[in-house]
């Protein structure tokens, strides 16, 4: 299948909008159809490959890869939409990175802007399908209206990370900021340690149960998995307890700590 490689020809200056790209799109496109296809930077379309070199080759690999060697972090909305193959970024991406995906892979190797895998414009639904792993840091809402697949944040999260989740899994291996979970009604939530939680109640009204011990066979599926079992491995596997919520929607999604 063939594997797209780009490569930044200079440092980004401006905040670059790549919510046009179809990248899915571009198996079997030549080279110089790849150059073509518009961004938008200071609000204004410019082609591609007026800021990055594209190559592009045939790989054993059985599907599409797209593989960005750049400091992304000045560019939003990468991967809007990703629905098969791997999407790589050796670096950090902006925001709304894996918006609204509904299946293949996204590894970012650094750290993410705010809207990470969430839902964005008149879109009710954030991740539908896919895994998305940040290797760095998340911003703010990530995980936001998620429905199904998986999230995983090696480092620290913003606030909002899993609010109004309809469903899937949300690992992240730090701290968490504020509001996890707010409106969640199914899913699973999985943090370092209860302080991560900061703190289960918002406000006068209690949103999640008292803590107790998680028992479930998921434990060491998940942990086993390639993308999770090397930093979350033992965190998934070691004695658990588990809150669930948001109980002031009727939530019955599940905080793992």
């Amino acid at each position: 299948m063939t594997r797209i490689e780009l490569t930044a020809r200079q440092t980004l200056t401006c905040r670059i909008s790549a919510f046009d790209l179809r990248m899915n799109d571009w198996a079997g496109l030549p080279t110089i159809e790849i150059q073509k296809q518009l961004i938008h930077c200071c609000q204004q379309p410019i082609e591609l490959g007026e800021w990055f070199d594209v190559a592009s080759h045939d790989d054993a690999m059985n599907h599409l890869s797209v593989v960005w060697s750049a400091d992304c972090g000045r560019i939003d909305h990468l991967g809007v939409g990703w629905r098969h193959g791997l999407l790589v970024v050796h670096g950090n991406v902006g925001h709304a990175c894996g918006a609204c995906m509904t299946g293949g892979r996204i590894e970012i190797d650094g750290n993410a802007g705010d809207q990470l895998g969430s839902a964005i414009g008149s879109r009710g639904t954030g991740i539908n399908g896919g895994v998305l792993i940040v290797s760095g840091n998340a911003g703010n809402d990530a995980g936001q209206r998620m429905r199904r697949g998986e999230l995983y944040v090696r480092g620290s999260a913003g606030d909002g990370m899993g609010s109004l989740m309809y469903a899937g899994t949300i690992g992240c291996g730090g701290n968490a900021g504020q509001r996890v979970g707010i409106g969640m009604r199914r899913g699973t939530i999985i943090l370092p340690s209860p302080s991560s939680i900061n703190p289960l109640s918002h406000g006068s009204t209690s949103r999640f149960t008292e803590p107790r011990l998680l028992t479930t066979p998921f434990q060491t599926i998940l942990a086993h998995r390639r993308w999770t079992k090397n930093w979350i491995g033992d965190l998934i596997v070691s004695r658990r307890s588990v809150c669930r919520g948001d109980l002031t929607v009727g939530g019955q999604g599940e905080v793992w700590f």
